[in-house]
């Protein structure tokens, strides 16, 4: 695996994801960790540069000039070396668990590019994620022809075959849902999703300290009409231009 986390001013935080990487039963030694250090002013590159010292052989960072998570995860991207990609965020954490349940899966199911696990909030928010209904009928792939109703926004709840991310990036006209619209585009290409039940990712609502972007999304004017327009226009125009018609999965997930 290849995990690309954007770090921006959250040295509070940062510890908690890493440790979760270094505890997978997968092998962290199996795991490229690439740190990007948005151009933090709170001692948030220091901390991603201890890691680079402790673990030389898999763990990357970048420092650049503050530009955003799409710009940040754009230049993991291109040192990406894994066979499945994972944008686990600076702030959140996985089971340790995650992989060691999700690579097998992947290399069972050649014919999926990207695989779910289930949502669970921590810190600020208690309980699982409204989406989390996808994981009852335990570990598959969905047909998204076949059974619609079963949106993957969230990346950071998500891995993605790595070949499936050629010339795709995320999007930086938009501070919000560009992994939405990244996510989109590759799953129309197969128009399946795997699920696995027995692994989660755990999303941190912060209960303290600067809120994050999506808390405070609906203060931003990003939030309205670039979303509108680079995500569900962009998508519904991508969609057109390939099949001639918007898949009713796509509608659904703009619906939601």
């Amino acid at each position: 695996f290849s995990v690309v986390t954007a770090a921006y001013n959250v040295k509070p935080f940062l510890k908690a994801p890493v440790q979760s990487l270094i505890d997978q039963t997968f092998g962290f030694s199996r795991i490229q960790l690439i740190l990007i250090d948005d151009g933090s002013t709170d001692g948030s590159g220091a901390i991603c540069d201890a890691y680079a010292e402790q673990y030389p052989d898999n763990v990357v960072v970048v420092h650049k000039e503050n530009g955003g998570v799409s710009s940040a995860r754009n230049e993991g991207l291109k040192r990406v070396q894994g066979k499945y990609v994972s944008f686990l965020d600076a702030d959140d954490k996985l089971s340790v668990n995650a992989m060691e349940e999700v690579f097998p899966f992947f290399e069972a199911h050649p014919e999926t590019d990207v695989v779910s696990i289930k949502m669970w909030f921590f810190d600020g928010q208690k309980g699982g994620h409204i989406l989390n209904y996808k994981y009852g009928d335990g570990s598959r792939v969905i047909d998204l022809e076949q059974e619609p109703f079963n949106p993957q926004l969230a990346v950071t709840s998500a891995f993605v075959r790595a070949e499936a991310l050629k010339d795709i990036w995320f999007d930086t006209r938009l501070s919000y849902a560009e992994d939405a619209k990244l996510l989109q585009t590759v799953l129309i290409e197969k128009k399946t999703l795997g699920v696995v039940s027995t692994a989660h990712h755990w999303y941190r609502r912060r209960s303290s300290g600067q809120a994050s972007a999506i808390q405070k999304s609906g203060d931003n004017e990003a939030w309205y009409i670039p979303y509108l327009t680079y995500f569900c226009q962009d998508i519904f125009d991508l969609c057109e231009e390939r099949f001639g018609s918007i898949p009713r999965f796509i509608q659904n997930t703009v619906a939601y």
